[in-house]
């Protein structure tokens, strides 16, 4: 089986949303953006 790696790049300085991807997905919730997109990316 091959190991497959990978580069997230987020900007955490916005003018909009500054750390967006550090923010709670819903927000509220236990999981960040960050998070969610680490998840997504294993399957």
């Amino acid at each position: 089986m091959r190991k497959i790696e990978a580069v997230i790049q987020t900007r955490v300085f916005s003018a909009r949303l500054p750390a967006k991807v550090l923010k709670k997905l819903p927000f509220g919730s236990t999981v960040t953006v960050l998070a969610q997109i680490i998840r997504r990316l294993k399957k």
